[in-house]
Parts: structure tokens; C-alpha cells; sequence
């Protein structure tokens, strides 16, 4: 058996909060269909379309234009894996005759979405989408690779990433598509159902690129592996995965590190547990579980994420990375922090970056319904935890009175509804700043590679908080709102106004300089610094806007010393 499932399915599930749905969620294959539609419709051609011929065989792509008005050549649905065996790593895709249609997205990988009222998708879902110049066959002069992981907590899927503003630039870019929630990443502890699936997932992709993108004009020796949140913690994994040396050569995190506490799964065999008792299988025997699991329909499976949520849909990442038992196929086996401080992890030039807000993921979901404040204003202790993730580290009377120091920390004797920015700051500094300050300077300590690092507080016309939110609150500058200035999406429009296409100008230069040189650079007159080890300083660049940026040294970003009271670090991995 391959997989189950292979239709899209929309299915209303009851759920117990009703409020504004997630952005993380929320993004449609459908939508992606109209994308695309949109730029063949306005950046067709006549001529013939463009050709690749890969190991598995010829394919047939279409083009597109650029925000320039450049035309590309784009590649749509590349199988890069076999359809996947459900809870198996992946294997090779298969090779096919004649030439391969290229020119349709296929369905995203099955997850669920809004508030878990549907499940969408497909489990026959890994492909890539392959962007290169109109004369990608003509080339003399291989073309730097830049690949995108998408975010969304390992649950969820955020969209596409498309080509439009970073084919401005000489590059070759991917984007794809990996397994997510518990198909991507359940595991029992042991061999039967390992984990990390989606990891794994996306280490097939970069073993395809490695293979296959000299057909598309691409240099397989010089790879950038970038992405946002789920995607910037997946690029820091695959640094710190044996399975991945030699694939990439450059790292791009965006707003998300491997010491970010929501992407680890310390309790993933109580979720395991949880799981089965959800789906009526028996959980003391893997082998069991596993074969009552394969008689179930993939979107059965997914649905039950609901049920794990203590609020809303807190905490958000049930089923991610976790350290497996050391097998022959394990991406990784040991705690991330550990690999670090062994020296073990690969020596590439990483790039981690913030917003100024980043707490408006997961702020924006609530930010403004006032009866979900008020709720969260009365309920502060029993809802911290999982908003903060740090329920599952402590017993209940220990995190009351965690809560309770936070509380006082962050909003003093203040009320929730009334202090919008300090709810902002607290689920920045857990779930964002503190875990990227950490993992760079780590980096920086152990390393020969040089680690750079930018704060991101440029507020263009739109925000994805606006877009998950539904209001026009400037609140600041949220989590991910600088990939929209990189890779067009649907959630953050930042062509409207000249300010904004300014910035796109300014941070894919950034990006490209990075991916071409393993240095970034914004102009000729910006040397940008590295991050350094000394204990009390973070040294980074705050792009405010186009023209004006500042080399900042802070020792207080995210309030480490307070959380350190906390005794977080001892009990996290």
C-alpha cells in the first residue's frame, strides 16, 4: 500500500472555540491554481515551451513572468520522491516515459486547517515547483540554487512561495511540498514509527536537487536551503543532520531555530499515546498501533489534532522533530543542543533572522476578538502553558507559579485587553527571539563558519497580521512578514505601494548576495557584521526600511536574563 486518500477532502469537524482562523492554515492548492492561472494568463507565451530533461525523464514546463517583467521558465508538480508509504521514509521517484506534463501544482500534503474544521489535501504529495531563467538550457555559467521550506509548525500548510520577486535575480529556485502532522511526524520512540518523516521528506528534496538541478541551469555546489518559522527551524535540523552533509552550502533561517521551544516534541509518546486512544487502536504494542493505523484513512488521522488543543489551537505544534533511537535511517538521534556544543553540526554560513513583532504569530489569531482577551485574561494560568509551551514541562503547581512570574514580568498588575504590545513581547521573546539569539551565538562559538543575523522593522502597507486577523491594526511588524518582501504569497500583498516594491528590491539582494557570496549585503556601503560569541552582546543589523538600517549590540532582546530564572533551559533539549 502506497498511501491513503489521494483526493482532496473538505470536512467540517465540530470544534469547541469559535474565533478568526489561523494564518498558518488557511492557504488553499486552489488559490495557488488561480496564482498561476493569473501569470500564464498575463505572462504567456508562444513560443514552444521549455524542456528539462532530469534523471527520471523529460518535462514540459510553462512560462511566467517576474514583477520586472522578466519571463522564466517554471516547472509545476515535479515529483521529487515516490508517492510515500505511509509512516516510511521516502524513497526515489520513479522514472517515466515519454515527456512529463509540468505546467498544473498538484495537491498539498494532507493537513488541517481552520481551527481544524477541515482537512485538506493529499498524502500522494511530494513534489517541487522549479524556477529557472528563460534560457536555462542555453546557459554557460551555472546559477546559484535557492531553496524555500515552507512554515506552519509541521502541521499546516502556508501556501506557495512563488517565484515572482526572487526571478528578478539571476537564480534558480524550488519550492516544495513535504508530509506534515502526525503523517509527517508521529513517532512511538522506536523503529516501528520512528518520526520525522517530513524531515526526511525534505531531505529526499535536496537529494533530487543535488541529482537533478544542472538540467535546469542550477549549480548542485551551491545551494542555499532557506524558509520561515517551521522552514527556518527545518534549514537549522538539516544542519545538524548527518543525512544532509554535503547537500547544502548556505543556511537561511527565518524566524525559527532548532531552540525554539515549539520545535522539538520532548512528549511524543504521550501524544503517540493520546493518538491511538483517539483512533481506538491499541497503544501498548507499536506494532499494533502502527497496523491499526494503516486501516485508517489519512484525513481520519489528521482530524484528531484537534483534540490535543487545550485552547483554540494551542499548543500549535503537536506532532514535530523529535530525537530518534539510533537507527541506520534516523535523521537525528541526538538532542540539537548537544550537536551544537559537539562541533558536530556542518560547517556552513547561516543567516538567522526576526521581525520587530513576531509575537503577533500566534497574537494576531486573537489579537482582535475581545471576548477570546477577556477569556485569556481570566484563565492567564491555565491558558500560559500551552500558549507559551510550557505545560508539558512541569508539574501544574510549578507552572502556576511560572505563570504567574510571567504575568508580573510582562504585564505587571495590568489587564491582557489593555496591554496589547506586552502580549505581543512575551510570545515574541518564548517563542522567536530568545531560541534564535541562543542558537546564533552558539553557532558563532563553535564554528569557523561566519553566522549573520537581521532584525526585521520595516511595516509596508500590509501585514500578515492583517491578513489572519482581518483588521487594519497596525500592531507592528509581524512573524514572517519579510518573506512576503522575498517570495510572493497570498497572505501579505507588498506590491501596492513604491515603498514596499522597494523593499522587495532590498531583501531579495540581501538573500541572493547571501546564496551567491555565503556574505550578505544590502549595499556598497554596508558591511555586515557577524554575530559574535561574547556572552552579554547580539550583533545585527535592524532594516527599517530602504534606505535606512542600523547596526545594533543588544544584551536585553527577549529578556534573557528573566527567562533563565525560569529553569526553562534545564528541562528543554
Amino acid at each position: 500500500m502506497y498511501y491513503h486518500g489521494s483526493r482532496i477532502i473538505h470536512r467540517r469537524l465540530s470544534f469547541a472555540f469559535d474565533t478568526a482562523f489561523s494564518c498558518w492554515c488557511t492557504a488553499r492548492s486552489t488559490m495557488y491554481l488561480l496564482l498561476c492561472v493569473t501569470f500564464l494568463s498575463i505572462g504567456g507565451t508562444l513560443s514552444e515551451p521549455p524542456l528539462a530533461v532530469v534523471k527520471e525523464g523529460t518535462l514540459r514546463g510553462t512560462y511566467m513572468k517576474t514583477l520586472g517583467g522578466k519571463e522564466i521558465a517554471a516547472f509545476l508538480g515535479v515529483p521529487y520522491a515516490a508517492p510515500p508509504v505511509r509512516f516510511q521514509s521516502p524513497s526515489p521517484p520513479r522514472k517515466w516515459e515519454g515527456i512529463r506534463n509540468a505546467t498544473e501544482p498538484k495537491s498539498d500534503c494532507l493537513h488541517y486547517t481552520e481551527l481544524g474544521l477541515y482537512v485538506l489535501g493529499s498524502e500522494d504529495c511530494l513534489y517541487a515547483y522549479v524556477y529557472a531563467p528563460k534560457d536555462f538550457n542555453e546557459t554557460k555559467t551555472l546559477k546559484d540554487v535557492i531553496i524555500y521550506i515552507h512554515g506552519g509548525g509541521f502541521s499546516c500548510m502556508l501556501g506557495h512561495y512563488g517565484p515572482r520577486y526572487i526571478l528578478d535575480h539571476d537564480v534558480v529556485y524550488v519550492f516544495f511540498t513535504y508530509r506534515l502532522g502526525p503523517l509527517g511526524f508521529l513517532s512511538t520512540g522506536d523503529t516501528v514509527i520512528p518520526g520525522n518523516f517530513g524531515l526526511k521528506d525534505q531531505n529526499m528534496l535536496l537529494k533530487w536537487v543535488s541529482h537533478n538541478i544542472k538540467a535546469f541551469g542550477g549549480n548542485s555546489n551551491s545551494v542555499t536551503l532557506t524558509g520561515t518559522s517551521a522552514g527556518g527551524a527545518s534549514v537549522h535540523y538539516h544542519m545538524l543532520s548527518p543525512m544532509s552533509k554535503g547537500l547544502i552550502h548556505r543556511a537561511f533561517s527565518m524566524s525559527g531555530t532548532v531552540l525554539d521551544p515549539w520545535t522539538k516534541t520532548e512528549n511524543f509518546k504521550e501524544r503517540a499515546s493520546k493518538l491511538a486512544q483517539l483512533l481506538n487502536c491499541p497503544s501498548a504494542n507499536s506494532t499494533e498501533f502502527h497496523d491499526c493505523l494503516m486501516k485508517k484513512e489519512g484525513q481520519e488521522i489528521v482530524s484528531k489534532m484537534k483534540d490535543f488543543h487545550t485552547w483554540i489551537y494551542y499548543p500549535f505544534t503537536v506532532f514535530g522533530p523529535v530525537v530518534e533511537v539510533e537507527h541506520p535511517d534516523a535523521f537525528i538521534s541526538k538532542p540539537p543542543i548537544e550537536i551544537i556544543k559537539n562541533k558536530e553540526a556542518q560547517e556552513v554560513p547561516w543567516f538567522t533572522t526576526l521581525t520587530s513583532e513576531e509575537g503577533l504569530y500566534p497574537v494576531a489569531d486573537f489579537i482582535a476578538n475581545k471576548t477570546a482577551l477577556k477569556y485569556l485574561d481570566d484563565h492567564w494560568n491555565e491558558i500560559a502553558p500551552s500558549l507559551l509551551d510550557y505545560g508539558h514541562l512541569f508539574e501544574e503547581y510549578v507552572s502556576n507559579e511560572i505563570s504567574r512570574k510571567i504575568r508580573n514580568e510582562y504585564f505587571g498588575n495590568g489587564s491582557i485587553l489593555k496591554n496589547e504590545k506586552a502580549l505581543i513581547d512575551v510570545c515574541s521573546d518564548r517563542h522567536f527571539v530568545l531560541g534564535t539569539v541562543d542558537a546564533a551565538k552558539l553557532h558563532a562559538k563553535y564554528y569557523k563558519s561566519p553566522v549573520y543575523s537581521y532584525l526585521f522593522s520595516y511595516r509596508g502597507k500590509n501585514s500578515v497580521s492583517g491578513y489572519v486577523s482581518k483588521s487594519n491594526n497596525n500592531w507592528g511588524v509581524c512573524h514572517a512578514d519579510d518573506t512576503g518582501y522575498m517570495f510572493h504569497n497570498e497572505m501579505i500583498n507588498t506590491e501596492e505601494i513604491a515603498n514596499d516594491r522597494k523593499m522587495i528590491a532590498v531583501m531579495t539582494r540581501v538573500l541572493v548576495n547571501f546564496a551567491k557570496n555565503g556574505a550578505p549585503q544590502m549595499d556598497d556601503n554596508l558591511l555586515w557584521p557577524e554575530v559574535d560569541d561574547v556572552e552579554d552582546t547580539f550583533t545585527y543589523v535592524n532594516i527599517k526600511n530602504h534606505t535606512y538600517n542600523i547596526l545594533e549590540r543588544n544584551s536585553l532582546l527577549g529578556r534573557p536574563n528573566f527567562w533563565d530564572l525560569l529553569g526553562f533551559k534545564k528541562k528543554e533539549i
